[in-house]
């Protein structure tokens, strides 16, 4: 997984003429970067999944509810922080580098959504590996680096960094989804521990508030980026993404 994860800017300085490859290779880091930052959210959760899930199938538990938690968890974290880091690409860009803003932000609108596959990735390819099934992880792995090599070589040559950016996020996506159609044939998990219905309703009533926030410009980015946050968490619990319930059931166990 590190490697397709890591190879796009090698290919971008390999594969294009030296006048242009260290220009596009920076573009494309500067993109990646805020990505590479923000995924450590969603290992984080890996990083407690993988004894959970472990413990709980060795011992035969019902897996069902923490797979649902974390699934609704992940997709509010990682749908809120697409829909923000592109509303506001423009001015965090501006904030964090001095040059080649634009060419970044047409790369980083690609690349940002990385983060939803990445983070449907730590929780089914936690849960595959709590399962044992290595030999499987390893095929999608393998299958992963040839899709992302494959669609480089085909789109470097042509839109450069963002060609880099749309074999990444190509790659993501299908891995993840192939871990996903893995977990539910080889665990025999029912699609209800997906909400789909409120992950919809979340994503359309989040992405025109966001929007409408960012393009009014009713507040400055900082402050539009707080209220976009609380108005994301708010939408959260009235979709019943993340359940009242939740919350009552952190205090208990707090308690």
């Amino acid at each position: 997984m590190s490697f397709y994860n890591r190879i796009d800017s090698v290919m971008i300085e390999r594969i294009l003429p030296d006048s242009i490859s260290n220009l596009e290779t920076g573009i494309y880091a500067s993109a990646f970067r805020l990505l590479d930052a923000l995924v450590m959210i969603s290992y984080l959760f890996s990083v407690i999944l993988l004894p959970l899930f472990s413990k709980m199938i060795k011992e035969k538990e019902d897996i069902n509810p923490i797979i649902k938690t974390s699934f609704s968890l992940l997709f509010y974290f990682a749908v809120t922080a697409v829909v923000m880091l592109v509303s506001y690409r423009f001015p965090i860009l501006d904030f964090l580098y001095d040059e080649h803003v634009t060419e970044s932000a047409a790369v980083f609108i690609i690349l940002i959504p990385c983060i939803i596959p990445i983070s449907f990735t730590y929780i089914f390819g936690t849960l595959l590996t709590a399962n044992g099934n290595m030999k499987l992880l390893n095929i999608v792995a393998i299958a992963g680096i040839i899709v992302n090599v494959i669609i480089n070589l085909i789109l470097i040559p042509q839109l450069h960094a963002r060609g880099a950016a749309i074999a990444s996020l190509s790659t993501q996506s299908i891995v993840s989804l192939l871990q996903i159609i893995i977990v539910f044939k080889e665990l025999k998990i029912p699609f209800s521990n997906i909400p789909f219905v409120k992950c919809l309703i979340f994503c359309i009533l989040l992405i025109p508030s966001i929007y409408l926030i960012a393009h009014t410009h009713i507040f400055n980015p900082f402050v539009g980026i707080i209220a976009g946050g609380i108005i994301s968490l708010l939408l959260a619990f009235i979709t019943r993404l993340i359940p009242i319930t939740f919350l009552r059931d952190l205090k208990l166990k707090k308690n």
